[in-house]
């Protein structure tokens, strides 16, 4: 992936979803594995590649009323 920035937030849960987004608008690199699945900007790559959905970790910590997703 190319260099995204940085992400600063008192949220845990803000920084995590935010990082999860920014991965998945961005578009794929030349000859990375997303780009042989023919992924695209806006799909969830870390569950096409890996088979496991990053965003219910997201979804179960903003179950414990600790954290936000703002």
């Amino acid at each position: 992936m190319l260099d995204a920035g940085i992400l600063i937030s008192d949220d845990v849960v803000a920084v995590k979803s935010a990082a999860h987004k920014v991965m998945d608008e961005a578009p794929t690199l030349p000859g990375s594995i997303a780009e042989k699945l023919g992924l695209k900007p806006g799909d969830n790559k870390w569950l096409k590649i890996h088979g496991k959905d990053p965003y219910i970790q997201v979804d179960a910590l903003m179950n414990c009323d600790t954290f936000t997703k703002n």
